[in-house]
């Protein structure tokens, strides 16, 4: 019988027949029953707490007197059973009917003979499986899958593969790398989802719209007014390759070589395939463009094949065709070489094309859409590779400037991977808060965040300068090198703060951690607006600040600031969750800037804000 519960040192206290002394039993005890009981619904008391019989009975037994809790025998030892509902009496014991105890015993059963590393594998190979079916779709038939769920479906059974995946060991870490790299060797692979990991990336808390919009744990107010998806004016048209390379040569179709990924080029083989069905009047996939307001054409997707055309009647590659083809005798040549009806035949080939306007942010978000759902070639774009195509101009050649710098490889210890543009999100995240601030970050809108600032960026003067067919952009607008400086500067300071554990969440880190984008965003951010004065204070009581920084991520303390909802202040979260877990809401944006403001007034004496450059448009 419980005769006392001392909650301050976490006992309770048990009587015992023919004893006057009371016997103390931990907390800890109960909770790792209860644990296993809502995670399971059963569970078996002497198998999770490895004691004395008399402490197990003693435990059981004040479980067993629970309304909600039945038992029943298996193999000689006595098994809890969580119920949904008032079962029996407080202070009574009840046993689990016998038809119940039929199929608690054949679950029991099943879980002992469940193979962990099997079902993840084979849920992984059927996940994958679907995801190709799913591409086949959008090669055979663009557009036919773009009002349904199956893209939403897809992910959650990922989410759901990758969370059994993380409860499963695997300790043979060299055997696993070896079989990924053959893995990834294999042209086949769908690489989509693997290219992201933050192991390859080099950077960790990467925000999509995923990850904002169905967390589903914020208040209703801060939910999202412009979820629904308005769609543009779209208009059918079928060019010739003939207008097509016209438009190229004046620029009005912009084509992105710089910035065009190595993993979706074409070889020859697969170009030369190309101009044959072409040839041969085979119907190609529907091609996808954005029109902006000077009549300019953004590729959404058709790139590969367009640019093949583009180089084919450059002359740039010969034909590479097997015996057998209809055209076989074009083999070998040069577009120059084609005779007359050859000549024709490529020039004056139609194409359906879709145009779709350009005008405003809800247009750009059904484009995002498209580029998210179309991926008739290669791996799927990332986020910033869509940012970048849709708001191309000296904003790209900017960011690819500042992540080219030696601070930047510097200070992120040369650990974010250039391809999918990574480094230059990196860069525009932290350059976007230096811009706008983050008072002004409207709900549940990161990648309108970014889009605006590059928005921002293009607007600023540039000097456009070709050298050896090499494009640059150079400003010699005074808030552009002033931008430029602050965000060279403030890499430096946290660099000499923090040293190579800059932007981790870690203390002595290795190479192979991550880059923290959320960190990376605010320390540069913050520390751009710093003076000299500032940077001394916070360089004098460095070791004050680091302590409770750390001390702030490993015990995810809550004290620092205060949540701006009350689900989250009611969940008792803290700093760790705010840069750790729906990264892209504007309740977490405000909570982790305010906790890094007072965490370095109360260790170091300095008080910071972070004024920004311009009044966003971004705001509630």
């Amino acid at each position: 019988m419980i005769k006392n519960i001392d909650h301050l040192k976490k006992k309770i206290y048990l009587s015992s027949e023919g004893k006057k002394r009371l016997l103390a039993r931990n907390f800890k005890d109960l909770e790792l029953v209860l644990k296993e009981l809502t995670r399971t619904n059963f569970c078996c008391v002497s198998d999770i707490l490895k004691t004395t019989d008399v402490n197990i009975m003693q435990i059981e037994n004040i479980f067993l007197n629970l309304p909600y809790i039945n038992y029943f025998r298996l193999d000689g030892v006595i098994y809890l059973v969580l119920r949904n509902t008032l079962n029996h009496p407080y202070g009574t014991v009840e046993e689990l009917p016998l038809k119940e105890q039929r199929s608690a015993k054949k679950v029991i059963s099943n879980f002992r003979q469940l193979q962990y590393n099997q079902f993840s594998s084979s849920l992984l190979n059927s996940i994958s499986s679907l995801d190709h079916e799913i591409e086949k779709i959008h090669v055979l038939a663009p557009g036919l899958l773009a009002d349904t769920n199956l893209r939403e479906l897809l992910s959650d059974f990922k989410n759901m593969s990758a969370l059994i995946n993380s409860t499963t060991l695997s300790i043979d870490k060299n055997d696993e790398e070896q079989s990924l790299s053959e893995i990834v060797e294999n042209d086949d692979f769908d690489m989509s989802d693997l290219v992201d990991m933050s192991y390859i990336t080099g950077i960790e808390g990467d925000v999509t719209s995923s990850d904002d919009e169905n967390t589903g744990d914020e208040d209703s107010e801060d939910e999202d007014e412009g979820a629904v998806l308005r769609v543009p004016n779209i208009r059918r048209t079928t060019p010739s390759f003939a207008l097509l390379y016209e438009r190229l040569l004046y620029d009005e179709i912009e084509i992105q070589p710089d910035y065009q990924r190595k993993d979706r080029i074409w070889g020859d083989d697969k170009k030369s395939k190309l101009i044959e069905s072409i040839l041969m009047g085979l119907p190609l996939p529907i091609f996808y463009f954005g029109e902006r307001k000077d009549d300019t054409w953004v590729i959404i997707d058709g790139l590969q094949r367009i640019t093949t055309v583009q180089d084919f009647m450059q002359n740039k590659f010969p034909l590479k065709l097997e015996k057998g083809s209809s055209v076989y005798d074009a083999n070998g040549l040069l577009f120059k070489d084609f005779n007359r009806t050859y000549t024709r035949l490529l020039r004056e080939f139609e194409i359906t094309a879709y145009v779709i306007d350009i005008i405003d942010s809800s247009s750009n978000k059904f484009i995002t859409e498209l580029f998210h759902r179309i991926n008739t070639y290669g791996v799927k774009l990332s986020d910033q590779e869509i940012r970048s195509a849709i708001n191309f101009g000296s904003s790209v050649y900017y960011l690819k400037f500042l992540a080219s710098t030696k601070i930047f490889t510097s200070a992120t210890t040369n650990t974010v991977n250039t391809k999918r543009q990574k480094d230059l999100e990196l860069c525009l995240g932290a350059l976007a808060f230096m811009i706008f601030g983050y008072k002004s970050y409207k709900k549940n809108r990161y990648d309108d965040f970014l889009t605006e600032a590059m928005r921002w960026i293009n607007d600023q003067p540039f000097r456009k300068s070709t050298v050896n067919d090499i494009v640059t952009y150079i400003s010699e607008s005074s808030i552009i090198i002033e931008l430029t400086k602050r965000f060279e500067s403030s890499l430096k300071f946290c660099q000499e703060i923090f040293g190579k554990d800059a932007f981790k969440k870690v203390r002595n880190s290795s190479k192979k951690d991550p880059i923290s984008k959320p960190l990376f965003e605010m320390f540069v951010s913050l520390f751009s607006n710093l003076t000299e004065e500032q940077q001394d204070l916070i360089r004098r009581n460095k070791s004050d600040f680091l302590m409770a920084f750390y001390e702030a991520i490993n015990t995810d303390v809550g004290y620092y600031a205060t949540w701006n909802s009350q689900p989250y202040i009611e969940a008792q979260r803290g700093f760790n969750y705010s840069i750790s877990s729906s990264t892209g809401k504007r309740v977490t944006i405000l909570y982790r800037f305010e906790a890094v403001i007072k965490m370095i007034k109360m260790t170091t004496g300095c008080e910071i804000s972070l004024s920004p450059i311009v009044v966003s448009k971004n705001h509630d």
